[in-house]
């Protein structure tokens, strides 16, 4: 059993994509040199059934974990903790009578947490300033 926030489900596959964006930069007689590497965000790809009397319920959770964007843990085969879906396809079929097939797509988000002048140490804040509004200024 599989699950992702509270909807539990028979996960048939799970397909894992980690992927590098990596920088090329062309040069005169070398071609290209490559000098960064930025890890792209995680992606699963997953095929799975609902197949109980609370599928209907499950199949409105789902689609709510999907509209609203909220980070949720995924737990299958593999883990993911801070998962939002990025996608979702829902259907049924005459073989299942009391659930439904689905694919979707999560990815795994990072959240950026923003930093305060109250978290620097005393001396260090008596160095910064408020950023005031002067506005449009005309240099002299």
């Amino acid at each position: 059993m599989a699950r992702i926030g509270n909807v539990e489900f028979n996960a048939i596959s799970e397909e894992r994509n980690f992927v590098n964006e990596i920088t090329d930069h062309p040069v005169e007689d070398e071609g290209a040199i490559n000098d960064h590497v930025n890890n792209k965000p995680t992606t699963y790809t997953i095929e799975g059934i609902v197949v109980n009397p609370g599928a209907a319920q499950a199949h409105r959770d789902l689609i709510s974990i999907r509209y609203h964007g909220d980070p949720v843990s995924y737990d299958g085969r593999a883990t993911m903790k801070n998962a939002v879906i990025e996608n979702l396809t829902t259907d049924t079929d005459v073989n299942i009578s009391n659930g439904f097939n689905f694919n979707m797509t999560i990815k795994g988000i990072r959240v950026a947490r923003p930093s305060t002048v109250g978290l620097l140490p005393a001396d260090l804040k008596a160095d910064t300033s408020e950023v005031g509004n002067a506005g449009r200024v005309q240099p002299q």
